[in-house]
């Protein structure tokens, strides 16, 4: 995966292009889901306390300190974080935080319309593109707080 983001870093970079589709989709009602927020919560603390010991990227970035109780994971630190994790090139690190992104989310929708929580996902969107921009720092530079 990384090698393959490091290799069109330039046009990741450079551009953005609609692909067009080819054939179609049909619309179905999608079913809702049930989510074990709680479980899912406490999976992500006890992976980031183990992780910030060990992980490297954890351990630097330290994207929560120790205070992880109160969980505040909004769409801009997550795409900040996401282009961090693949500078350092840790999968493993974006797992974990990719479990508190998913808890914070359902979290943050659970009492939302689709379109509130689609508008939340378009935002994500955004910021990913808004720091798209950090695909030129594939170095071996330190990552920037």
């Amino acid at each position: 995966m990384f090698d393959l983001i490091d290799y069109y870093k330039d046009r990741i970079k450079d551009e953005i292009r609609e692909i067009p589709r080819i054939g179609s989709i049909e619309e179905k009602e999608i079913p809702k889901i049930s989510v074990d927020k709680e479980n899912l919560l406490s999976n992500f603390k006890k992976e980031y306390k183990e992780g910030i010991k060990t992980n490297k990227f954890l351990k630097k970035s330290k994207p929560f300190g120790d205070q992880i109780d109160n969980l505040y994971f909004p769409e801009d630190k997550w795409a900040d974080l996401v282009f961090k994790a693949i500078k350092m090139k840790d999968l493993d690190g974006l797992r974990i935080l990719w479990q508190g992104r998913y808890a914070y989310f359902v979290r943050e929708v659970e009492n939302k319309t689709e379109k509130e929580a689609e508008e939340i996902i378009e935002k994500q969107i955004e910021y990913f593109m808004k720091y798209k921009y950090r695909c030129k720092l594939f170095n071996n530079r330190e990552i920037e707080n």
